[in-house]
């Protein structure tokens, strides 16, 4: 019995050690899977904090970009919209030179045909009324030719300077907005 008593004891012993042997292990293994987890976290953090970093860095950038892009966008609208005032006022520039040149004809088929009429009542020879035509012609239509000439001339100087700035603008816009983006 007494044998019997100390087999039991030594067999509750052994299970008791191999429990506890177990439980160590187990114990073990709960520890480096915690150490494993709490590293997995640090170098969560880690990288948590170096994305809100290039967050931070990259922000600002990309509000001036946009900032430049609009830009870029109000000055593209404000050089078109030069553009048409400048292709308007050439289209008006162009129609007055027109009416000027018309008006000069108109001026010089009336005295043509006020000088012939009078030489027609006055009997003077074709001839002398093609001299005094020339005479009348040339110091007052002349003058008034010469100046709707010049104007013209200016008009047009001033719209191809106009068009070249525009077109150096737009592409100067163009440019920018693309490196831009």
């Amino acid at each position: 019995m007494v044998a019997e008593s100390d087999n039991a004891q030594h067999k509750s012993k052994e299970t008791t050690e191999a429990e506890l042997d177990s439980l160590r292990e187990k114990l073990e293994e709960t520890f480096t899977l915690l150490k494993i987890t709490k590293n997995e976290l640090v170098s969560c953090k880690e990288s948590e904090a170096q994305a809100k970093e290039t967050i931070n860095e990259v922000l600002p950038q990309l509000e001036e970009a946009k900032e430049t892009i609009d830009a870029l966008r109000l000055d593209a609208i404000k050089a078109t919209e030069a553009y048409n005032c400048i292709v308007s006022e050439l289209d008006h520039s162009r129609a007055h030179g027109s009416s000027l040149e018309s008006l000069v004809k108109k001026l010089e088929a009336e005295l043509t045909k006020k000088i012939l009429d009078k030489a027609a009542n006055e009997h003077i020879v074709v001839d002398s009324v093609v001299e005094i035509q020339n005479v009348l012609n040339n110091k007052h239509l002349e003058t008034e030719l010469n100046d709707a000439k010049c104007e013209v001339a200016h008009l047009k100087s001033a719209l191809e300077a106009a068009e070249i700035k525009c077109h150096e603008d737009s592409a100067c816009s163009t440019a920018q907005v693309t490196s831009a983006q």
